[in-house]
Formats: structure tokens, sequence, C-alpha cells
């Protein structure tokens, strides 16, 4: 790939270096004896020339390589000195003027006025304003090995006064996707399709965290499919509904191949339709008459069922267990102490899509990350769902 195609300068546009790097340590009580939990975070802020078309670019989520001369260590086969680029998600931007940090409200009002005037007309012309670019570490350095960007894990710290670079499109989807992969989504900024192993996503342990409405719901619903599609048949998916929304999201595989339980009574129509949440997104796509039809088809089949609970522990005893028409779901019916479950769906592996499917074609797109699943919500919590606060891009699956 090379240099030119690690980076993007936006044409000559972006130039930065690193002005300082700290390490903040937030401590907040914890435990119920006095102790403490101690969180340390590192941050590093940039200093790039002020250019609007730069300003607006850092807006949108990206990522900035910094450079770090390398000791023998570091270098492979222990050799001399190298050089690698340590990978960080911008956080935040904020345009600063010199006489900015002179100013405060101690100074009279028309000395503050000038001021202002005097800052606002230098955008762009003067050469005493700059860009703080706030970036925090991902935890991974970028080298070059025959023209191809090669991540790897790196707790390295940069260098005052270090060049940085804005990462390019190509060294994205490099650093987030598996080549090959499945696809779960579109990373915002970058048009580029999310793609991971989804066999080492669902193997071990993961999270989707967000904000009310960044369409949590969605994206997990959406891994369930591709989870489902990649082990042919030899999968089960297990779902706990507390708040009644994976139901409709996955209303076509429930409908040919999965089981719903509930500790309460749904024995009817009204009552199934009553328990189950419709996202917003899905309103205008559907109609009444086919949210009827499917409750229908899943009472009549029999495959909305009562969840015994008991009083006995907390956990699952072998009280009952069914099988889906697929033949690859097994489920015990009886909890513990899921006093609050509003639901629980059993999905079997390769359900039978036929009629259902273009009753409910938007169940098998890709869903855009971000997306709400129920609300809009505002543009700037779009940047917080992908990076390595997030769980997608922390764990390069």
């Amino acid at each position: 790939m090379g240099s030119e195609g690690l980076f993007d300068d936006m044409g000559g546009r972006f130039t930065a270096r690193l002005r300082h790097h700290q390490t903040l340590t937030h401590t907040s009580p914890g435990g119920g004896r006095g102790e403490s939990i101690s969180v340390r975070s590192r941050l590093g802020v940039l200093e790039a020339r002020f250019d609007l078309e730069v300003l607006d670019r850092l807006h949108e989520p990206c990522f900035v390589a910094i450079e770090r001369v390398l000791g023998g260590i570091h270098t492979r086969g222990g050799g001399d000195a190298g050089k690698a680029y340590l990978v960080y998600e911008v956080t935040g931007v904020s345009p600063t003027h010199y006489q900015m940090l002179a100013m405060n409200t101690a100074l009279p009002t028309v000395i503050r006025k000038e001021y202002l005037n005097t800052i606002y007309e230098g955008w762009g012309v003067s050469d005493e304003t700059w860009v703080d670019v706030h970036c925090a570490p991902t935890g991974y350095m970028v080298v070059e090995d025959g023209g191809r960007p090669v991540f790897t894990r790196s707790s390295l710290v940069p260098l005052a006064g270090a060049p940085a670079h804005l990462l390019s499109r190509e060294a994205t989807r490099s650093f987030l996707c598996v080549e090959g992969g499945v696809p779960i989504g579109t990373i915002l900024g970058f048009d580029i399709e999310l793609t991971v192993d989804i066999h080492s996503l669902v193997k071990y342990h993961a999270g989707v965290f967000g904000f009310t409405g960044t369409g949590k719901s969605n994206l997990t619903s959406l891994i369930v499919r591709q989870s489902l599609d990649a082990w042919g048949g030899d999968g089960t998916v297990v779902v706990f509904d507390v708040a009644g929304e994976y139901a409709v999201n996955l209303a076509d595989m429930l409908a040919t191949g999965g089981i719903l339980y509930s500790p309460e009574e749904l024995g009817d129509v009204d009552s199934l339709l009553e328990s189950q949440t419709l996202p917003e997104t899905l309103e205008s796509k559907i109609s009444a008459e086919q949210l009827r039809a499917w409750a229908g088809g899943l009472v009549d089949d029999g495959r909305v069922r009562p969840l015994q609970l008991g009083d006995e522990g907390v956990g699952v005893s072998p009280s009952a267990s069914y099988s889906t028409h697929s033949g690859g779901t097994r489920m015990i019916g009886r909890l513990g102490r899921f006093r609050r479950l509003s639901s629980l769906s059993v999905y079997g592996s390769s359900p039978r899509r036929g009629a259902w499917s273009s009753m409910y074609p938007w169940s098998l797109c890709p869903l855009r990350l971000g997306g709400s699943s129920r609300r809009p919500y505002p543009k700037h919590w779009e940047a917080s769902t992908i990076g390595p606060h997030s769980t997608l891009t922390s764990q390069r699956c």
C-alpha cells in the first residue's frame, strides 16, 4: 500500500503534530467497605493547521496515526530502530485562536468585543489559528510490511512533537474489517461495509452498547441472522427479550422456525401483539394486517407457549423441552426467578423463508450502524457507535 495509501493528507491540507499526551485517573466509590475503583485512561492532543475542510472532516469518525520511533526490542528480529504509527481515534475537535487564550470575563465588555471580532475575522486567514484534535488510543500500532499495513497490539505511548497523519479509507478498512468476513453494517464516515468473523464473534463473550435509540436491538437481530446462516443448520439462538422487541425484528424467522415462550398468557392474537414493541423504523413498512397474520400464524401453530416459573432458585431446571420445525432447536422451559421476563424466543438454524421473506423484506437487509431501532437520535451520537470505546471495533473479530 505504501505511505501514500496508508495516509490521507487531504491534498496537503492536513498537517498535525502531537502537542501533549497524558494519563488520567478517575476514582469513584465502590464496594461496601470503603473501597474505591480507579480507572486510567490515556488521551492525546494534536495541533493541526486550521483549515475548514480539515475541521469538517474531523467531525466525522476518523483515525489518526502518530509516528513513533521504535527501539530494537520492538522491531522484527530485534534489529535497528524502526518506525511505526500508533493508531488513535479522534474523539473531539476544538478550533483555537491565539487571542482566545488571553480572553476571559474579567476583561471589559468593549475589549472582549474587539477580541471576538479579531478572532472571528482571523479564521482561515491568520497564522494564529489552529485546531486542537483530541484523540484516544485504540491499543494498536501499524507498520508497513511489503507495501501493506500490518496492525498489531501495542501499549506504547507517543512522543511529543511527533507528526500525525489521517488514516486512509483503505487503511481503515484493513484495520476494522475481516477479509472474507460477514457484513453486519456500514462504518460511519467511510461508507465501508464492516465485516467480522461471525464464528469468533459468537464464540466468546460479546456486548453491544449504546445510548437509547442507537440501534442496539437492530444490530443484535442482524447478528442473530448472520450467525444462524453461518452455522448452516447446526446452530440455536435463545433470546431473552425483556422489552418485547426481538420477536418483531426477527418476525420472519420466528414465523418459520422459532418458538416464543412467555410467563404471560398470550393465547390469542391481541394479547400477543400487545406484548410486543413495533420499532418506529418498521412502522411504514408493515401493516396491521400483516402483523395480525404473523401473530395468528404463531398462535395457530402452537408456537406461543407458557413459560413455567418456579421459586426453587435461579437457573434452568429440566421440566420441559421442545423441538422446532427445523429440528435444530431444543429449549428447556422452566426458569428460576426470572419474574420480569417479558418473553423468550428460540430460533432454529436456517429457517425456511418462503412467503415471509416478501412480507418482511427489511429483516434481510444489512443495517447501517448507528441507525435507530425505535426513534431518531442526535447526529453526534453516530460517532460514538464506532471506535475503541464500542464493542464492534474494540473486538477485531
